[in-house]
C-alpha cells in the first residue's frame, strides 16, 4: 500500500485498483456485470455497504473499468473523513469481494443487476451520439464487427458460476494496488 500526502486534498481519500482482463476478452463480459454488482446504482454492494446512513464510512464513493487500447482496470475511489475509515472502507470492499468469491449470487440479485446493464445497454442508442461512440467503442473491442448483434445476449448469459470465477481470478489482494490520499 501506498500513501501520498496532498496539502490541496480537502478530505483522505483511497484509490483501489485491479488489472482485469483485455475489453476484448470473453471475461469482460462477466467484469462488466460484477462491475454492477459493485458499484452501479444504489442497490449496488459496496454502495450500500460503503454509504448506507446507518453506517456511512465514506462520504463519496466511485469508480468502474478503465479501458485504454487492449487492456483494462478496475478502480474503486472513495473520500472519507479520516484514514482511518479508508482502512475500514477498503476492509469492507474485500470483504465484499469475499463474499462473491464464497457464495454465489441469488438468482434474483443477479437478473436484477443483468436488467440494470441491459437497460444502460440499450439507452446507448437512444441518439445519434450515443449511438456514434457506441460504435466506435465496438469497433475498438469486439474482435469481429459482424457479431455486434450478439453483444448483448454474452453479457446476459453471464452466469452465477462466472461471477465466481472471475472475482477469483483478478479481485484478489496479489493484483491490486492501493494509494491513500492524506491530508497534511
Amino acid at each position: 500500500m501506498k500513501s501520498f500526502e496532498n496539502v490541496l486534498a480537502s478530505a483522505p481519500a483511497f484509490h483501489l485498483g485491479f488489472r482485469i482482463g483485455s475489453p476484448s476478452s470473453n471475461d469482460f463480459y462477466v467484469l462488466s456485470i460484477i462491475d454492477y454488482i459493485l458499484l452501479r446504482g444504489q442497490s449496488s454492494r459496496l454502495t450500500r455497504r460503503l454509504l448506507n446512513r446507518n453506517n456511512k464510512i465514506a462520504y463519496q464513493l466511485s469508480g468502474g473499468i478503465e479501458k485504454k487500447k487492449d487492456r483494462a482496470v478496475y478502480k474503486i475511489f472513495g473520500v472519507v473523513n479520516t484514514p482511518l475509515m479508508a482502512d475500514q472502507c477498503l476492509e469492507a470492499i474485500f470483504s465484499e469481494l469475499d463474499r462473491l468469491k464464497k457464495a454465489f449470487l441469488s438468482e434474483n440479485e443477479l437478473a436484477r443487476y443483468k436488467n440494470m446493464f441491459k437497460q444502460d445497454y440499450l439507452s446507448r442508442f437512444s441518439g445519434l451520439a450515443e449511438k456514434a461512440i457506441f460504435l466506435c467503442e465496438s469497433y475498438l473491442t469486439i474482435k469481429n464487427f459482424d457479431d455486434l448483434p450478439l453483444e448483448l445476449d454474452r453479457y446476459l448469459s453471464v452466469t452465477k458460476n462466472d461471477i465466481v470465477g472471475i472475482v477469483n481470478r483478478y479481485f484478489t489482494a496479489d493484483n491490486s494496488i492501493i494509494l491513500n490520499i492524506k491530508t497534511k
